[in-house]
């Protein structure tokens, strides 16, 4: 499968000397085209309603094996700064 058609959508800050280990993408053929973590299948949506059911960072890297603590520090980042998007991606998944 081809990353050509991939958008990079948030960066954590970091200095330019140093590459990046996270970031969220949106594929339009990828999760409904939904924000997720790199080059994975892990939804911030799904990730923020882990974290809304009171599961800690912790207890969420324990259930997903190969995310890392950067992977979900850029989740809460992006939930952040795109609080409706997220939280339509809920709604729309709690209909499903």
């Amino acid at each position: 499968m081809s990353d050509a058609g991939a958008i990079s959508v948030s960066t954590p800050a970091a200095p330019a000397v140093e590459p990046l280990s996270s970031w969220v993408e949106k594929t339009p053929e990828v999760c409904g085209g939904d924000a997720r973590i790199r080059a994975t299948r892990i939804t911030v949506w799904g990730l923020v309603e882990r974290r809304g059911w009171g599961l800690s960072d912790a207890e969420i890297l324990a259930h997903l094996p190969g995310l890392t603590q950067p992977d979900l520090d850029v989740a809460w980042q992006y939930y952040e700064a795109n609080r409706e998007e997220i939280d339509q991606a809920i709604r729309d998944n709690d209909k499903a």
